[in-house]
């Protein structure tokens, strides 16, 4: 592909970095883990999940398998996911 196709692409929205969202949370839940043994540290993550397709099974796995479970849904409706950051 070229410089001009792949410019083309990217700016139509076609070009996409798969599995970056699944990365970028290894990563945040990595340096999470880390400091779960320090004094203060978070007990838990706890995600808010705004974006309806999250609430997809694919999505879900995707979360489960990262250590996410189902903690309840908020009062405006949305999906509350938790995490034991020395899980």
């Amino acid at each position: 592909m070229s410089g001009l196709a792949a410019l083309s692409a990217y700016s139509l929205g076609r070009a996409r970095a798969v599995g970056l969202n699944v990365r970028l949370m290894e990563r945040m839940i990595e340096a999470f883990t880390a400091l779960a043994h320090e004094p203060g540290a978070p007990q838990r993550l706890v995600a808010t999940i705004e974006n309806r397709k999250l609430e997809r099974r694919a999505a879900q796995r995707i979360l489960a398998r990262l250590g996410f479970v189902h903690a309840g849904t908020a009062p405006n409706g949305e999906l509350v996911m938790q995490r034991d950051p020395t899980a």
